[in-house]
Formats: structure tokens, sequence, C-alpha cells
């Protein structure tokens, strides 16, 4: 099974996500609220569907001091 990562800082948008995708057959969503969740769960996924703007800061980015 496929396992797709779903990135959402949006409380509302979040719960809308899990809502619709857990209608979807044949794949396995895991969700994440932050850059720093996302990079935690990319090793494990096979895709990701992220948000367009995500909140910045220093500590955020992914891989960087």
């Amino acid at each position: 099974m496929k396992k797709i990562l779903i990135v959402e800082d949006t409380q509302v948008n979040l719960e809308t996500a899990k809502a619709f995708f857990s209608t979807i057959p044949g794949f396995e969503f895991v969700y994440a609220t932050n850059r720093k969740e996302a990079a935690a769960l990319l090793p494990a996924v096979d895709a990701v569907i992220t948000d367009r703007s995500m909140p910045y800061s220093k500590d955020s980015l992914l891989g960087c001091e």
C-alpha cells in the first residue's frame, strides 16, 4: 500500500483533508502540521501533498542550521 504524506498547518483544512482522504481506498495517509514533522516522515512515504504556503522560521528549515 502506498503511503502519502499530507502537510497542512491550518487546523480546519487538516480536518477537511483527513475527512476527504479517508474516503480513498488503497492508500495510507499520514499527516504533518509543520516542516519539522514533515521532514521526519519523508523517508517513509511515497508521495507528498503539501500546503502551498507554510509559515517560515529558521527552526523549520529542512536540514539547515
